[in-house]
């Protein structure tokens, strides 16, 4: 999702994805490339935000969502919950998968998951 044609990626624009840019930056370039990402994959080097980010930013997800928003009984939390979930619905209609799974995470915090 970082880079969809395969391009290596400044390491910045890898950390939505992978624990710690410094260990998967095998050549220490400041670039991560596709090979170097892999292993980060095979080493288990992947942040939490990564694995779930396909099983998270899903309309069935969001519905999942408003529902169980919809049964918080604090206030304050419960507007959070929704400005994040809100948030993370316009990121992804607009293909933004990793301001999705940010404001998503932000949710489910405000949720007290």
């Amino acid at each position: 999702m970082a880079s969809p044609n395969g391009d290596p990626i400044a390491a910045g624009q890898a950390e939505l994805y992978v624990v710690n840019t410094i260990y998967v930056d095998g050549d220490a370039d400041g670039w991560i490339t596709f090979e170097e990402f892999k292993v980060a994959c095979a080493n288990g080097l992947m942040t939490d935000a990564a694995v779930t980010m396909s099983e998270e930013c899903t309309d069935t997800h969001m519905a999942q969502m408003d529902d169980m928003i919809a049964m918080m009984t604090d206030a304050t939390k419960k507007n959070e919950a929704i400005t994040h979930l809100e948030m993370s619905k316009t990121a992804l209609k607009k293909g933004d998968r990793a301001g999705c799974i940010k404001h998503m995470l932000e949710a489910h915090k405000d949720m007290g998951m």
